[in-house]
């Protein structure tokens, strides 16, 4: 509802607050550096902090690409690996709905059920997925409707994401550069 909208519209400034927030200890000690080891610095500290600004958000940004550089070959890894044992895991749970099975039980029927499904998916292979996938679309008029309806959301997406990432640069920048006004402006409320 409201609530939601509001918070949806906030959230992008609230970020930017929180970006400014952390950001701006780091800023300030280059900034301090840089009035330190150049004495005509302290003329302009407006442009001093701005470039103070910008190269703690270079610095930011080179570390959030390591952080994926170093963890999305492991994620992709961890899921080749799972995707590769796929099928032990699917003889595994055959083996025992098999051994439910002999036993009896109430839930015959959903494990019968199950060990047919399991045994399907056992001998499935890459092929055989790619040609449900493609008859699917070839066979069902609502799918090029959906897909459709992905990519429009898929696209609305990256644009709000787009735009909020521009808001929060924008806000910690603005943050960060009049702080000190903004400070002055608070403490006199």
């Amino acid at each position: 509802g409201v609530i939601t909208g509001a918070l949806e519209v906030l959230m992008p400034i609230l970020v930017g607050v929180v970006l400014a927030y952390f950001l701006f200890r780091p800023m300030r000690g280059i900034e301090k550096f840089v009035f330190k080891t150049i004495p005509k610095s302290q003329n302009q500290p407006r442009t001093i902090r701005l470039i103070s600004i910008l190269i703690v958000y270079v610095i930011t940004i080179i570390l959030i690409v390591l952080f994926f550089y170093a963890t999305i070959p492991s994620v992709i890894e961890s899921l080749t690996g799972l995707i590769a044992q796929t099928p032990e895991y699917l003889t595994i749970i055959d083996n025992y709905l098999g051994e439910s099975l002999a036993k009896g039980g109430a839930a015959k029927d959903i494990l019968t059920e199950l060990k047919v499904a399991i045994d399907s998916l056992q001998n499935m292979t890459a092929m055989d997925v790619l040609n449900q996938i493609t008859s699917y679309f070839g066979t069902n008029p609502d799918s090029i409707k959906n897909l459709g309806n992905f990519a429009f959301v898929f696209l609305k997406g990256t644009i709000g994401f787009v735009i909020s990432f521009f808001i929060v640069f924008f806000v910690g920048l603005y943050l960060m550069l009049d702080k000190e006004k903004i400070s002055d402006q608070v403490d006199r409320f």
